[in-house]
């Protein structure tokens, strides 16, 4: 993977939710409270803050709003400027319309780190899309389904993934990217696996063929997770009736390359109720 600076120690990924075809996206997120490790980990200054494309290496132009932060409060709000955000020139217009990663970058102990955050960053944060941080992401995937990629083969068979749900059952898909990634990527200083996910967006048909994605998802809380997982919400479904997903991944590697991937999965809705035992 790319990392922005071997002085950095930490990064954590972010998601910026752009569905709605903005190419040059303003965007903010208040760190949450429950956050420990950032906390923990981030200068009294917070001046080893950054914050970068998903590329992991372009750094983008942001600043600290609403006040100075305060480790003592857990107190921070960020936002990001379009300046240099362009997310469809920066990965194709498919990002234009999509979840579109970024990463958070902390725990750099220099002495005298100077900040990066530019004061004079000019937000409208009525209108600002939302930044997602997966803070607890892990403790939702025991009980949630999931897919794991793989890379496109000759002449292949969709759908790979098959999954069974309840009507009423609100959960999630995560996409696990790291076997399609793998294989197809260059050697990048002793990894293999030195593309990150650009961005991610998602259709959703029931079995006549009906374009059901604002029923069956939010498109706004697909999230961009470390390790190259994707997290999907899942809800709603009529009784017996399958659903076709349609993900489609962008890829970016170190020189700013861009690839993409179609991966496809099949969700069962069955009411359980409806067939007591």
């Amino acid at each position: 993977m790319a990392w922005y600076d071997s002085a950095w120690l930490y990064r954590v990924p972010l998601t910026l939710a752009n569905h709605s075809g903005v190419n040059e996206p303003e965007a903010q997120i208040t760190i949450p409270k429950s956050a420990g490790h950032f906390w923990s980990k981030t200068l009294s200054t917070f001046n080893d803050v950054r914050l970068t494309a998903a590329d992991g290496i372009t750094l983008l132009d942001w600043a600290f709003d609403g006040g100075t932060p305060s480790q003592a409060n857990r107190t921070a709000t960020i936002v990001v400027d379009d300046t240099d955000h362009n997310v469809a020139t920066l990965y194709g217009n498919a990002a234009a319309s999509a979840s579109v990663g970024a990463w958070l970058y902390y725990g750099n102990s220099e002495d005298g780190l100077a900040s990066n955050a530019n004061n004079s960053v000019d937000v409208n944060t009525g209108t600002a899309k939302t930044l997602l941080m997966p803070v607890g992401a892990a403790s939702n995937m025991s009980n949630a389904y999931h897919a794991h990629a793989s890379a496109p083969g000759v002449d292949q068979a969709y759908p790979d993934s098959e999954f069974r749900k309840q009507v009423n059952d609100q959960t999630y898909i995560f996409w696990h990217m790291g076997r399609a990634i793998g294989p197809l990527s260059q050697p990048n200083h002793k990894r293999f696996d030195n593309e990150e996910i650009a961005y991610a967006t998602a259709i959703i048909y029931d079995q006549d063929g009906a374009d059901t994605t604002s029923a069956m998802t939010e498109l706004n809380e697909i999230a961009i997770l470390g390790n190259h997982v994707v997290r999907m919400p899942i809800k709603a479904g009529d009784h017996e009736k399958r659903y076709f997903i349609i993900m489609t991944f962008g890829l970016v590697d170190a020189e700013g390359g861009i690839r993409v991937i179609d991966q496809r999965a099949t969700i069962h809705v069955r009411n359980l109720g409806l067939h007591p035992a």
